[in-house]
């Protein structure tokens, strides 16, 4: 991995439309911030395969009985408000044109915050996922929201940066919890300054950065990880958790 220069200032356009993008998909409203008002905590399954039809997924939270409508955003940022009939299970079918395009949609109330739902092509679904090597035993490290170089973030994305330690390089996916999701594709990217670009950067579809936080406050599990020559098998992979830098005076907690 390349050091760290004493002074790198980025700021790119798109990377702050993006931000500002991602923080307007944080759908809240005034009615229904009380305590006594319904709570979407989490989605089961978090991970669901494209292109298929009668998805639903079942609701986990606090006074979802009062709920009558939820908002879907795919991984385009179109929105959509499915109405919630199940008051029993609280099941709801997605739409099917939710889940055509592959990467992460946003699943939520009218008002709070929306949660990240994988959406898995269905090539990648089958594969049998690894467990994180304990002993960190990698030939790849990665950064996830950062660069060093000049990067065009798409809109709808986030990024992580792949340095290798080896001559060998391998196809990259990432996933949630235990399914792979989607191959990543490397963006162009640009040097600052003298200095030759030595990072790769690769584009999260739908994945936004409060999605992902260090360590043990992790929530969602978003992982990269590579694929074998023939594609047939995951050799490892990484939580996006672990590439995130660690919170001031975390390690010092008791």
């Amino acid at each position: 991995m390349r050091p760290a220069r004493p002074t790198v200032v980025i700021v790119l356009s798109t990377f702050i439309l993006l931000t500002s993008g991602q923080a307007q998909n944080k759908v809240r409203v005034a009615r229904g911030t009380g305590p006594t008002s319904p709570s979407l905590k989490s989605l089961a399954p978090d991970v669901v395969i494209a292109n298929q039809q009668n998805v639903s997924v079942t609701l986990q939270g606090t006074r979802l009985s009062a709920v009558s409508d939820l908002r879907v955003i795919d991984c385009s940022g179109k929105s959509t408000l499915v109405h919630l009939d199940d008051h029993v299970h609280f099941r709801v079918a997605l739409p099917p044109a939710a889940l055509t395009k592959i990467g992460v949609l946003r699943v939520g109330l009218e008002s709070g915050t929306l949660l990240p739902l994988g959406v898995a092509d269905p090539t990648l679904a089958t594969l049998p996922v690894p467990k994180p090597d304990p002993n960190n035993n990698y030939d790849w490290t990665g950064r996830f929201n950062f660069a060093l170089d000049q990067v065009q973030v798409p809109e709808h994305a986030s990024i992580v940066a792949i340095s290798w330690q080896s001559n060998e390089r391998r196809s990259l996916i990432f996933g949630k919890s235990g399914y792979a999701i989607a191959h990543l594709v490397a963006l162009h990217a640009k040097p600052i300054g003298n200095d030759p670009v030595t990072d790769e950067y690769f584009a999260l579809p739908g994945v936004e950065a409060q999605d992902v936080q260090w360590g043990p406050h992790d929530t969602e599990s978003f992982w990269v990880g590579t694929l074998s020559a023939d594609g047939k098998q995951i050799v490892d992979r990484q939580f996006l958790s672990e590439m995130v830098q660690e919170p001031s005076g975390e390690l010092d907690q008791p």
